[in-house]
């Protein structure tokens, strides 16, 4: 080999290999970020649904590593249980990769981008159909059509924002993901001319004479070394054609070609401007996926309250019951004295709820927050037509509001677990998963509302300093 020719390959992966750390594996996070918001999105809504089983074992399973669910074939009387099963366990493998996993050049290996893959293709977003030969796509698409065909317009239209964004994200991850195994694929190669060919000695005549030959040499050197390593024999064989095949010069520029990063483009004299509009846009849009999970938690509340009434249902109960219809006695409102726990000084305050406030307050929520869903919905399209700062307070109102509310949601998740008698315990229903979804989507929307007001205040400070002006 030429030492123009590695000295120029050296450079391009290690161009290559920061293009990916920087760009690339951001990209991908992200988009599994979204990904998993629908899949937890779409997850809640079949559970309170009934569509679908909730997985009993979910919280008990661990991730340790990127794995696929099962996709064997099942019986139709099993789907809503089976389902239920895989589309838990396609969630909290996309959480695990979205808040656990570390994504780096390293990590990201060839197999584990396979899995990631495949882990992709569990269910087939565009075609959720009951006709589909894979069994998840098919057993899924049956669920969803049933609400595709019912009267629920609220439900079928998240459900319908949540397969489009499910696909886009996908579809957005596997782009990357080929980026990433292209590179892998240039690296693995890089490191075999780094660390074998030296060791070989290889004429390079003698070498072009007998390709076949050469890349059995390149095997049993990764063997002789570590027999762990895996072998890739097709990348050998690009690896010798590159070297010392008779189209070795063609192979190089195909080499260099595939190195190319997406960044690589004429320098622009002006940096395109920033539309800040559409990023709080994607603050709301975000935003509207906490409709489903306050749906989920207000079903959940409802089954609660009734679980505690029953247990006021004694033969006097119902001579006071008697007594009041009898009277027009209007019925107390129901009230919970709550615990709230301090999430910075840990200390402790008593609040009387009132339950039935509380649960109206949730069904407004749902409904606004749902209307940002989608371009085509009212709430969306009077999104737009508002000013930004409008929108940023908009925000900023609902975003603490909800944190007010999540605060009261754990408080009633712990008085009703601890309320119950024992006989009702068991029947008595958690809202952690919930809790928790609601948690990451209150994070997630402040994080593009914050990146706004940085940006915003950013700009502002170098029209102040005369950097830029107000017409760029």
């Amino acid at each position: 080999m030429s030492t123009d020719f590695e000295t120029a390959l050296a450079v391009a992966i290690e161009e290559k290999h920061v293009y990916c750390e920087k760009t690339v594996l951001p990209q991908i996070l992200e988009n599994y970020r979204g990904l998993h918001s629908c899949a937890l999105n779409l997850l809640n809504i079949l559970t309170k649904k009934g569509l679908i089983t909730a997985d009993p074992y979910r919280l008990d399973k661990k991730i340790p590593d990127i794995i696929v669910p099962d996709s064997e074939p099942f019986n139709e009387q099993e789907r809503s249980k089976e389902i239920g099963i895989r589309l838990s366990d396609f969630e909290r493998i996309l959480d695990f990769i979205s808040n656990t996993f570390k994504l780096s050049i390293k990590t990201l290996t060839i197999d584990r981008i396979k899995k990631l893959l495949a882990l992709n293709s569990t269910f087939l977003w565009n075609s959720l159909t009951p006709n589909n030969t894979k069994p998840n796509s098919q057993g899924l698409g049956v669920i969803i059509q049933s609400i595709l065909q019912g009267k629920d317009g609220l439900t079928k239209n998240m459900v319908t924002d949540i397969l489009s964004n499910a696909s886009k994200f996908t579809s957005k991850i596997n782009t990357s993901l080929k980026e990433v195994t292209d590179f892998q694929r240039e690296y693995y190669k890089y490191t075999i001319r780094q660390d074998i060919l030296p060791k070989l000695n290889l004429n390079p005549a003698v070498a072009a004479k007998n390709l076949d030959a050469v890349v059995q040499q390149i095997k049993k050197a990764i063997i002789s070394i570590d027999r762990k390593q895996i072998v890739y024999t097709e990348l050998i064989g690009e690896l010798v054609n590159e070297s010392y095949g008779p189209q070795k010069e063609t192979s190089q520029a195909a080499l260099f070609e595939r190195l190319k990063t997406v960044s690589a483009q004429p320098e622009q004299k002006k940096t395109p401007k920033i539309n800040t509009r559409a990023m709080l846009m994607d603050a709301v849009r975000i935003f509207s996926g906490l409709a489903p999970q306050l749906e989920a938690i207000n079903y959940k509340l409802i089954e609660n309250k009734n679980i505690l009434a029953s247990e006021h249902n004694s033969f006097w109960d119902k001579i006071k019951e008697a007594f009041k219809k009898a009277f027009n006695i209007p019925d107390k409102p129901i009230q919970y004295d709550l615990t709230i726990i301090d999430s910075v000084t840990q200390m402790q305050r008593h609040e009387l709820l009132d339950f039935q406030p509380f649960v109206d307050d949730l069904n407004r929520r749902i409904h606004l927050y749902a209307s940002f869903s989608s371009p085509d919905l009212p709430g969306y399209q009077k999104m737009l037509k508002i000013s930004e700062q409008d929108i940023c307070e908009f925000l900023s109102k609902h975003l603490s509001d909800c944190q007010r509310i999540m605060i009261r949601l754990t408080a009633l998740d712990t008085y009703f677990k601890t309320t119950a008698n024992s006989q009702n315990k068991n029947r008595i229903k958690g809202m952690k998963i919930e809790l928790t979804a609601i948690k990451n989507t209150l994070i997630k929307s402040n994080q593009y509302k914050a990146e706004y007001t940085s940006y915003i205040e950013e700009q502002r400070q170098m029209r102040q300093l005369g950097i830029i002006h107000d017409d760029e």
